[in-house]
């Protein structure tokens, strides 16, 4: 399977499935079997499907099978929005005040809901009220569940996971500055009481920051693109232009919003490839959603100074503080226990052979040093900062 091809033909997809031309038919080579596969992988199988369907290259009985999911996944994401909206009006009542984040406001761009798959409901709280916040969603009938750095997890049997934070700032100064009030800033939103809202500016800075750490620790793919690319094309008329250059270039990530915003372009609206977007591409392709193994490799490769290897696999045997604390959650409170986790690690990849250190080391030397370079002059050329060590 060519995967650049496949990928090529995802994206032809979805541009039909958001209303832009169709693909006369696709590359030579690829299947519909090649493309769900991949789609899915991404977490976009729901708007690719939904593009062949438009396109016309459904056979019946996948017309059929996609019907029936379909409907399945829209009665359960109006269950999942049922219950989010009593817990919302929960926190109204209380005098809490929340923010909703990410998925739960750009799911409302895509052509239905459920074709942005969320994992979770991520709102923000501030630290005087997370107490509160956390009584209310069991109240509500969720279960708490891990603490991971900034947020802590609470589960429904119906609703889902929500991610409830007392945080959105990284360990990065910047990222500090820039979003430790990210609760005052916010607005009431229309008809609520206590109910926030960022800003067209601040929402888009803080999607692209929550993408490039992602991008930074392991890649980010289509997804995230996508989402961007959505929510440029509907608000970007009421952008205040000096503000959002002003907050991005804070952070150090002008340069490559306006690539990603580009690429976007490129993929959703048929506008020419440039060096840089070409690149980006090339990274989005081996991304997955947000990250892939084969992604966070060539990052680790193109971290290397001396082209021996060693950095690489040091990397993928002694991951940093950053990448163990989104599964070694004590890390948070206790970080000097980074070396004991290590060893936790290593002894459950020795039982399991799927994820094993050593088979990751192997495929790190065949992963292409034209992706690690490929890294290197992105990182130049879009001006990027060191990565963020941050948990979402």
């Amino acid at each position: 399977m060519d995967s650049t091809a496949v990928n090529k033909a995802i994206i032809a997809l979805i541009r039909a499935a958001i209303g832009a031309e169709k693909p006369d038919a696709l590359p030579e080579g690829v299947t519909i079997n090649d493309i769900c596969t991949l789609a899915f992988k991404a977490t976009i199988i729901e708007i690719v499907k939904h593009g062949i369907i438009v396109c016309g290259l459904a056979d019946e009985k996948m017309q059929a099978e996609n019907a029936s999911r379909r409907a399945r996944l829209m009665y359960s994401e109006a269950k999942r929005h049922i219950c989010t909206e009593k817990l919302f009006e929960s926190f109204e009542s209380a005098g809490v005040d929340f923010l909703p984040l990410k998925g739960y406001i750009l799911k409302d761009l895509y052509p239905m809901p459920h074709m942005r798959p969320m994992k979770d409901v991520d709102i923000l709280v501030s630290t005087a009220q997370f107490g509160e916040a956390s009584r209310i969603l069991e109240e509500n009938g969720y279960v708490r569940g891990e603490v991971q750095g900034h947020h802590t997890e609470f589960r429904h049997p119906v609703g889902g996971m929500v991610e409830l934070h007392n945080s959105i700032a990284g360990r990065s100064s910047a990222s500090k500055r820039y979003f430790a009030d990210a609760l005052q800033k916010a607005h009431i939103a229309d008809g609520h009481t206590h109910m926030r809202e960022m800003t067209r500016e601040d929402f888009l800075i803080y999607v692209v920051f929550h993408m490039f750490k992602h991008y930074a620790m392991r890649g980010a793919g289509i997804r995230p693109i996508l989402d961007i690319y959505l929510y440029v094309k509907k608000f970007g008329g009421e952008f205040d232009n000096d503000y959002l250059s002003r907050g991005l270039s804070q952070l150090g990530l002008k340069d490559f919003t306006d690539c990603v915003i580009r690429l976007g372009r490129v993929w959703f609206d048929g506008e020419a490839h440039d060096e840089l977007t070409l690149r980006l591409e090339k990274v989005a392709f081996i991304s997955g959603a947000y990250g892939t193994s084969e992604a966070m490799d060539a990052i680790a490769k193109s971290g290397e100074s001396r082209g021996d290897g060693f950095a690489s696999a040091r990397s993928l045997v002694f991951p940093p503080l950053a990448y163990m604390k989104r599964h070694y959650s004590v890390l948070e409170k206790a970080p000097l226990l980074l070396p004991a986790c290590w060893v936790a690690r290593a002894f459950r990849a020795f039982f399991r052979p799927d994820i094993s250190i050593e088979k990751r080391i192997r495929q790190n030397k065949d992963i292409s040093k034209a992706d690690a370079e490929n890294l290197i002059v992105l990182k130049r050329e879009l001006n990027l900062p060191d990565y963020f060590e941050d948990n979402d």
